[in-house]
C-alpha cells in the first residue's frame, strides 16, 4: 500500500531527510504477506504460467507434481505421494484440480503488448535536442547496459502485475538498469500526484537448502530455510542489509536491520535514482491495471473446459468392442481368457450374433471446442489483445489494413506508450544527472613516487564515439555536451508494405509536379520514412545538382571544354578577328 510521512497536517510541504525515510521504512516494514502482495503474486503467477502450480492433483486424479512433464518430483517411484498431495483425490472438484494443457493466455497477451511497444523495430527513438554529444553518450549507455532488453523485461512485469520499478546504477564505471518486482516494494512518495519516489524498501524471501540436525545435533539430511533480503534506496543513499533467516527476524524485528557495509553506498544524487511505472494510469492506487485485468476468471474457465474435453476424449480414442452372441451356439469366453482383438484373432459370435467397435461421435468435443472459442474471444474482447491466425496475416495487404485489424490493441497500446514513454524519458534524465555528478567529481589517484598527490577524472566503461568530421572518420571517448530537452519519438506500429511505399512516392511526386506542394515538402514526406534520409534539405540539394549534371550531359558540347551547350552564334569575335584586342 502507499506510504507517506507527515502525521498531523503542517504548514508548507514536509520533506523528510534520508534518515527519517530509512527509520520510517524500518519501523513500518511488514514481514508477513499482505493482501496487496497476495493479489500481485496471483497476477504474476498467471503471467509466468504458474497459475495452477499450487494445485497438487491433476485432471486424472493423480498427484500432479509426480506426473508433471517437468517437475523435481517426477522422479518419485509410482505410488509415492508428492508433497501436499495427501488429500483424497476422490473429493477434488474441477476447481481444485490442475488443468491439462492450459492456454497460458495471460502470458501470451502480456508478451504481445510488449512486442507491440518495444520490439526492435517499434521501440522509440530517444533524442537530446541540440546536443549531439549528450545524445551519443546516452545511446552508448543504453547499449552497454542493455537498456532495451531490461525495459522489455520491466514491461512484461508491469503488464503482468500492474506496476514495476526500474532504478539506474553506475558502479566502477559500469552502468546498469535494475528491474524490481512491485510486490516486493514499499514506496515513500516525494510527490504522490506524479508518483515521484522519495524512498523505497525492497524486501523479499528466498530459500536456501541447509543441513538439518536432530535434537541431539546429529545430521539427518537437508531442509529448506527461508531467508529475508532487504534493501532501502533513498534520494542520497542505498543500504543493503545482511540476509537473515526469517525466523530470526520474526523473533527480534527491531534488531534485525544489520547493514552489509561492503554493499552500502551514499550516492548523494539528491533525487531518487529510479521510477515507479504504472502499467495504466491510476490516481488512487500506485498499482495500475494489468494487461489481463478482468479476464482471469474467463481464462481459468476456458483452461478447465479444455482439460475436461481432453479427459473425455483421450480414454475414448481406443474404441470399445461390443459383441452380441447367441448363448445356444457360442460358449461364453471365460474371465481368465478375455477377449482378444486384432487381425490374428477371430471372434466367434454365432449365427445370430454380431461384433463391432463403439466409437465416440465427437458431438461433445465439437460443442466444447465452440464454447472454448467463445471464451477465448471473450478474453480477447476484455484485454483488447489481437492474436490473428496465419490466414488473417496473409490477407493483410498493407500496413493500414494491419492497423485496422489491430485497432482494439493499438488503442490500449497508445495508453501504454504514454506510461512507459514518460518513464523512459525520466530514466534518461536520471542517467544524465548521474553521469554529470561523476564527471564533476575529483578522483584521488595513488600518489607519485615522490609523494606528490595525483588527481584524475572519472572515466566510464563505454564504447568510443565514431563520427565523420571534415570528411574524416573521428573516434573519441564519449562526453557530455551542455544538455538539452530529451524527446521521445514513437514510430508506426506496422511498417508500410512495398505497395504502400510505391503509392506514397507516386502521390508525393504527382503533388509536387502539379504544384500543390514544393519538391522539398514531398521529399520530407518520402525521404525519412521510406529511405531513412535524415538530412532532407541536403538530400534535396544533392538531387537538384545531380539533375542539373544529367541535363548538362545531354546538351551539345559537354565534355569538349564547352559550357555544356552551343552558344557560338552569340560569342564576341576573338582578338584580331574584328573584336577587341
Amino acid at each position: 500500500m502507499s506510504t507517506s510521512i507527515g502525521g498531523q497536517p503542517v504548514i508548507g510541504k514536509f520533506k523528510p531527510n534520508d534518515q527519517q525515510t530509512i527509520d520510517f521504512l524500518q519501523k513500518h516494514a511488514v514481514f508477513a504477506e499482505t493482501v496487496r502482495f497476495k493479489e500481485l503474486d496471483r497476477k504474476e503467477a498467471f503471467y509466468r504460467g504458474l497459475e495452477y502450480k499450487h494445485q497438487k492433483t491433476d485432471w486424472f486424479d493423480k498427484p500432479a507434481d509426480q506426473f508433471e512433464t517437468i517437475s523435481a518430483e517426477a522422479v518419485f517411484p509410482p505410488g509415492d505421494m508428492a508433497t501436499g498431495g495427501n488429500v483424497p483425490t476422490s473429493e477434488k472438484s474441477a476447481r481444485e484440480k490442475r488443468p491439462t494443457a492450459p492456454t497460458r493466455r495471460a502470458r501470451t497477451t502480456t508478451r504481445r503488448y510488449t512486442d507491440l511497444l518495444l520490439s526492435e523495430r517499434r521501440k522509440p527513438q530517444i533524442k537530446v535536442m541540440g546536443d549531439p554529444d549528450t545524445d551519443a553518450f546516452l545511446e552508448a549507455v543504453r547499449k552497454k547496459a542493455k537498456f532495451w532488453p531490461m525495459l522489455r523485461y520491466a514491461r512484461n512485469l508491469g503488464g503482468g502485475m500492474g506496476a514495476v520499478v526500474v532504478t539506474v546504477h553506475c558502479r566502477g564505471g559500469r552502468w546498469s538498469y535494475e528491474v524490481h518486482n512491485a510486490k516486493h516494494c514499499t514506496p515513500i512518495w516525494e510527490d504522490k500526484r506524479s508518483w515521484l519516489l522519495g524512498g523505497l524498501l525492497i524486501m523479499y524471501r528466498t530459500q536456501r537448502e541447509e543441513n538439518a540436525f536432530d535434537e541431539e545435533g546429529k545430521l539427518v539430511g537437508t531442509e529448506m530455510v527461508d531467508y529475508l533480503c532487504r534493501r532501502i534506496i533513498t534520494k542520497n543513499d542505498e543500504i543493503v542489509y545482511k540476509e537473515m533467516a526469517l525466523k530470526d527476524v520474526m523473533d527480534d524485528p527491531a534488531n534485525s536491520w544489520i547493514v552489509e557495509e561492503g554493499l552500502a553506498v551514499s550516492h548523494k544524487l539528491g533525487r531518487f535514482p529510479g521510477v515507479w511505472i504504472q502499467n495504466t494510469a491510476e490516481t488512487q492506487d500506485e498499482d495500475g491495471d494489468s494487461d489481463c485485468e478482468g479476464a482471469y476468471e474467463t481464462i481459468d474457465t476456458n483452461d478447465r473446459l479444455i482439460a475436461q474435453m481432453f479427459y473425455g476424449t483421450l480414454p475414448n480414442l481406443d474404441p470399445t468392442v461390443v459383441t452380441k452372441t447367441d448363448p445356444h451356439e457360442v460358449q461364453q469366453v471365460s474371465d481368465t481368457t478375455g477377449l482378444q482383438k486384432g487381425s490374428q484373432h477371430a471372434i466367434e459370435v454365432g449365427k445370430s450374433g454380431d461384433a463391432k467397435y463403439m466409437e465416440m461421435t465427437g458431438a461433445g468435443v465439437t460443442t466444447a471446442i465452440s464454447l472454448s472459442d467463445l471464451l477465448r474471444k471473450q478474453t480477447d474482447d476484455i484485454t483488447g489483445a489481437v492474436i490473428p491466425d496465419d490466414e488473417t496475416m496473409a490477407n493483410a495487404q498493407s500496413g493500414k489494413a494491419m492497423e485496422l485489424r489491430y485497432a482494439p490493441m493499438i488503442a490500449r497500446a497508445d495508453d501504454l506508450r504514454a506510461q512507459y514513454g514518460e518513464a523512459i524519458e525520466e530514466l534518461m534524465r536520471i542517467t544524465e544527472a548521474i553521469a554529470r555528478m561523476f564527471l564533476l567529481a575529483i578522483v584521488q589517484l595513488p600518489p607519485q613516487a615522490d609523494g606528490r598527490k595525483r588527481v584524475g577524472k572519472f572515466r566510464f566503461d563505454l564504447e568510443p564515439r565514431t563520427f565523420v568530421k571534415d570528411d574524416k572518420v573521428v573516434t573519441e571517448d564519449q562526453k557530455l555536451g551542455p544538455g538539452g530537452y530529451i524527446s521521445l519519438e514513437w514510430g508506426p506500429y506496422f511498417a508500410p508494405t512495398e505497395d504502400d511505399n510505391q503509392k506514397t512516392i507516386k502521390n508525393s511526386a504527382d503533388a509536387a509536379a502539379a504544384g500543390f506542394v514544393t519538391k522539398e515538402t514531398a521529399a520530407r514526406r518520402v525521404g525519412p520514412v521510406i529511405f531513412g534520409v535524415q538530412d532532407v534539405d541536403g538530400e534535396v540539394q544533392k538531387a537538384r545538382e545531380q539533375q542539373e549534371r544529367e541535363i548538362a550531359k545531354s546538351l551539345p558540347g559537354y565534355g569538349d571544354g564547352g559550357v555544356g551547350f552551343d552558344d557560338s552564334e552569340h560569342r564576341a569575335p576573338a582578338a584580331g578577328a574584328g573584336g577587341r584586342p
